[in-house]
């Protein structure tokens, strides 16, 4: 079963977001991401509906908790059939193609 959800890149030459349609595999979504408590409490205030920007020491595991955050936010929207946005930034090149790889594994796409 595929989810169609709407991705907005931004551009390396603009700040301007264009919108492109992907689809997400919703068997990732069933499968349990489990955190570390320390993790699970850098991620309470997302999920309860925060914005937030969550700093941490490195290999504390970051990109695990955005992508438990981005699996739950996905998963309330789909489950009230409401539309969802995410936005992830990154600093670099190189960070892009580490975290898309962890969000891969984590989301499916």
């Amino acid at each position: 079963r595929w989810v169609e959800a709407l991705f907005e890149p931004v551009p390396p030459s603009r700040q301007r977001l264009v919108g492109q349609k992907l689809k997400i595999n919703s068997k990732f979504l069933e499968e349990p991401l489990n955190l570390r408590p320390y993790q699970f409490e850098l991620a309470e205030k997302a999920l309860k509906g925060h914005n937030v920007v969550i700093c941490a020491p490195t290999n504390s595991g970051k990109t695990i908790v955005a992508a438990y955050i981005i699996r739950q936010h996905i998963y309330g929207c789909i489950k009230d059939k409401k539309p969802f946005k995410i936005c992830f930034f990154v600093p670099t090149t190189s960070i892009l193609v580490q975290q898309y790889k962890v969000m891969k594994n984590y989301l499916g796409h």
